[in-house]
Order: structure tokens, then sequence, then C-alpha cells
């Protein structure tokens, strides 16, 4: 990966200059010289910091102990949560690509998941369609989106009597989440 430092894009009909500077001068003669004539994909992205290891931890952590108390599993636990507070989108998808929707999505982690409502809609060529809700995994969840999900399982646990954190700790790991940032 190259940090890209002042991104600049010169457009003519049909095709886009790019320029960008970068300090990473040895990872550009390295890219350089193995792909020199060959033609080269490129995804831009944000920068996105690491997550902070405690607030994940201290997640995982609190949803094992909640199953454990309700005879269930942490996964189900988060799973639960990511349906209660979580993040997720309203969409409507044929009826003949639902499956393999399904399937795609799901595959992207465990609080990756997907609702069906019952209603068929029926969409301006007359093909049946689904509404359907996915739900992201709290691996793309910014600051305040994890805030909510550890709220939420930090209640869960008090609620069982389970201890937990110090409010000023918890708040020290959710500042530290850059997730989705």
């Amino acid at each position: 990966m190259i940090r890209i430092h002042n991104l600049s894009m010169e457009t003519r009909p049909g095709m886009a200059k790019v320029t960008f500077y970068t300090e990473d001068i040895n990872e550009v003669d390295q890219i350089r010289s193995k792909w020199r004539d060959k033609p080269l994909k490129a995804e831009i992205k944000p920068i996105r910091h690491g997550r902070s290891k405690d607030a994940n931890a201290y997640l995982w952590t609190l949803c094992q102990e909640i199953a454990e108390a309700i005879h269930s599993t942490r996964t189900e636990v988060y799973r639960h949560a990511i349906r209660e507070v979580g993040v997720f989108d309203d969409l409507a998808i044929q009826r003949k690509a639902l499956r393999s929707y399904i399937n795609h999505w799901t595959e992207q982690g465990i609080g990756w998941q997907v609702d069906v409502f019952e209603s068929d809609l029926i969409d301006k060529r007359g093909d049946s369609m689904k509404r359907i809700r996915v739900y992201y995994g709290s691996s793309t969840y910014d600051t305040k989106e994890m805030s909510v999900l550890i709220d939420y399982i930090v209640d869960q646990a008090k609620e069982l009597d389970i201890p937990t954190e110090t409010p000023d700790e918890i708040a020290r790991m959710k500042a530290l989440w850059k997730g989705g940032e």
C-alpha cells in the first residue's frame, strides 16, 4: 500500500490522468520494476486506522460472559446485538438474485446478516423483487457506531449482573476505536 499525498486529476474526453505524490519511493520503484510494461489496476481509498484491540476484545469478552449466563454462544449474542443496534441498509433485490446475494453478503463475516421481508414488490419491468435488510459487521463501524454497540452489550451484561469495566475505562476504549473512519 502506498500512502498518497496531494492527489490531483486532469480529465479529457474518455480519459483521466491521476497524479499523486508519495514518500514511499522504494515501494514505487518496486512496482515500476516488477510491473513495468503491464496494465495495472489501482484502488484509492481513505486510510483507516487500526481498531482498538481493547474495545474489540472487551466486546467479545462480554459476549462470551453473556452467552454463558443465558446458555447461548458468543456468536449468537454478537449477532443479536448487531440486529438490535447495528448498522444496516434496506434494499430491494430481484427475487431470482436473492439467494446469491445473501450468500455473498453473509460470507463477509459473522455480523454480516440479512433479513428478508415477507412482502413482494414489482419493479418497473414487472420483475418480482424482495425487500431485505442487510446488516454490516462491526469491523466496518466508525467510533460512534462501535460505541453504540459496546453500550448495548455493556447494558446487556449489567442486566445479567455481569461485572463490567468502569464508565471511564469503557469511554477510553471507545475513544481508541477507529474502525470505519
